[in-house]
């Protein structure tokens, strides 16, 4: 089954395309939005049509947590999994397995690399091989790649329009919108309402009114969280220099002093892989 996990039906809509008519656009390659497109397979069982669906993403690598780095399963009840989830999971232990890998910590969660996560996915939502037969190539997927500029969502005029790589702009009109990103930009593009934070305040950003930035005199009550950390990695050719020889690493050092101290376990597991 391993070595299954590499074709793929997904189009790419070609650079000089303008404007494309689909039935479903969904908005985010995140692990939602590969469900969808999956779903949307799967259901097509008890339809008798055809679909095309447009997987419209800010980048060409899949966004779902899975291929981005997680490698441990967050759920310490794996008996309780389902759906497509369960399906990323069996196919992922079917993988190892047939290596003679045992995938699984003694409490029963599952354990990965990032390249097999991404392969599984693939097969799963862009390869039809995995679906029952009566289903097979009974939806048209393409993949779009840009930027969410413009967006509608009312009867005679639903559609996106997303900026590519390029520059040039695609618009598309769609019966669907999905949206499958991790910030609701799609829903907030077209006016949907939310909170946000701690504050009862309700947000628009069409309509408004738009939440006012987080600042210490309302003890930041709209932050999305009240604490973020952004952590930024980067690859360097030919290996990174430790961590505790960085110029930033020593300021920050000699600032914080030994709260800022990072376990030697950690600097011993990652000696030139990265540094934060």
């Amino acid at each position: 089954s391993g070595a299954s996990h590499n074709s793929t039906t997904a189009a790419i809509i070609p650079p000089s395309a303008a404007r494309r008519e689909v039935d479903v656009v969904v908005y985010g390659s995140t692990t939602s939005g590969l469900g969808v497109i999956r779903g949307l397979k799967m259901a097509l069982a008890r339809h008798p049509g055809r679909l095309t669906v447009a997987l419209v993403s800010v980048a060409e690598a899949l966004e779902s947590p899975l291929v981005q780095g997680l490698c441990i399963e967050d759920d310490y009840d794996p008996g309780s999994i389902t759906g497509f989830y369960q399906e990323f999971r069996t196919e992922v232990a079917r993988y190892y397995e047939a290596m003679g890998i045992w995938p699984h910590e003694r409490n029963g969660r599952l354990t990965y690399e990032p390249v097999v996560a991404q392969s599984v996915l693939e097969s799963l939502v862009f390869n039809d091989a995995m679906l029952p037969e009566r289903v097979r190539g009974r939806v048209d997927l393409v993949r779009v790649q840009g930027v969410l500029t413009e967006a509608a969502d009312v009867d005679g005029d639903r559609h996106v329009v997303v900026t590519r790589p390029d520059g040039s702009r695609l618009r598309l009109d769609a019966r669907y919108l999905v949206d499958a990103s991790v910030e609701a930009d799609l829903a907030r593009m077209v006016g949907c309402r939310y909170m946000m934070g701690r504050s009862a305040d309700v947000f628009d950003d069409v309509r408004g009114p738009r939440p006012p930035k987080p600042t210490r005199a309302d003890l930041y009550a709209v932050s999305p969280q009240s604490l973020g950390c952004l952590v930024t990695l980067v690859s360097v050719p030919g290996g990174a220099r430790p961590i505790e020889e960085r110029d930033d690493w020593l300021a920050a050092q000699a600032a914080q002093g030994e709260r800022w101290k990072m376990p030697e376990a950690v600097l011993a597991g990652f000696p030139q892989s990265w540094s934060m």
